[in-house]
């Protein structure tokens, strides 16, 4: 993650501070948010992604750069099929998906 910060301090800010403005839109997961077990490592860093748009968002108002995370939850793919079709999530996710 550290890599990641330093990287868009140098390489982006300029840019976007020499634009007079700018938007950064970091891609998270509810897995940052609340717990689920899709696993500690992967809540984790999307967690930290989303402290991270946080952290921009308030350096980098001065430059008139905006930073946001969005969050979106389970995606029915090939690989989180296992998951969705499990007790845990018929259980304690899906009752919270407005749109079941």
């Amino acid at each position: 993650m550290h890599g990641l910060k330093f990287h868009t301090e140098y390489v982006l800010h300029p840019s976007l501070k020499a634009s007079g403005s700018g938007s950064i839109v970091f891609i998270s997961s509810v897995a940052g948010v609340v717990s689920c077990s899709v696993g500690s490592i992967y809540g984790t860093t999307k967690g930290a992604i989303s402290q991270l748009a946080r952290n921009l968002a308030c350096e980098w108002a001065g430059d008139n750069i905006r930073a946001n995370s969005i969050a979106p939850g389970v995606i029915a793919t090939p690989a989180a099929k296992t998951f969705i079709l499990g007790e845990e999530f018929a259980k304690n996710i899906a009752p919270n998906i407005p749109m079941r």
